[in-house]
């Protein structure tokens, strides 16, 4: 009976122990991510910018 319950207990730590590095990697996938948006958002504005000042240049 307690081998039983020994393997039920180690099965649900195994199984939390899973979703928690699930968890973990998905979070840092996605904070790498928004880095990663942040630093574009800023190159597009830089060249937004420049579009912006050549082409008030032109009129």
């Amino acid at each position: 009976m307690y081998q039983k319950l020994i393997v039920f207990v180690q099965s649900l730590v195994a199984i939390g122990m899973l979703v928690i590095a699930v968890i973990t990697w998905m979070g840092q996938s996605t904070s790498e991510l928004r880095i990663e948006m942040q630093d574009m958002n800023k190159r597009l504005g830089r060249v937004e910018g420049e579009v912006r000042a050549l082409t008030q240049g032109r009129e």
